[in-house]
């Protein structure tokens, strides 16, 4: 056993698979919106708003976003914390990002580690949000 990691994917006592939380909650929950054609789940840390296990924030640990923040002027760059996951207020990072692509590749890298198969949908919303053109609204 020398060299061999102690660590284990082992969840804690106490906590639910992934795939039975989305087994439970894949027909109804707070946060989807159903139409005719698609649904949508609106939930934070859906990278892509899509409703299915690959993107949901409460069934994947850990989970990632990118969204601008409320003046439009900067990127915030959200991750669940795993190891506060029992303390609500710090379960998640929160770091403000300037809008500059110069960031691109320590975003990358930072989700590569974790989540190797959002790498290049990350990359792209971050891409988009950042040359998304903000116009300043002047009061009258």
């Amino acid at each position: 056993m020398k060299g061999k990691s102690l660590r284990t994917n082992v969840p804690y006592s106490g906590t639910v698979p992934d795939c039975l939380l989305w087994e439970l909650l894949r027909n109804n929950h707070a946060f989807l919106k159903k139409s005719r054609t698609t649904t949508f789940s609106l939930e934070s840390h859906n990278l892509l708003s899509r409703h299915c296990p690959r993107f949901t924030g409460y069934t994947n640990k850990p989970s990632y976003n990118v969204v601008l923040n409320s003046t439009a002027s900067l990127v915030t760059f959200k991750k669940n914390n795993l190891k506060n996951s029992r303390r609500p207020s710090s379960k998640i990072s929160v770091k403000t990002l300037i809008k500059s692509l110069k960031l691109l590749d320590s975003v990358k890298t930072t989700v590569r580690k974790d989540r190797p198969d959002l790498t290049e949908l990350l990359a792209r919303k971050f891409t988009m949000l950042v040359k998304s053109k903000t116009e300043d609204k002047f009061e009258t």
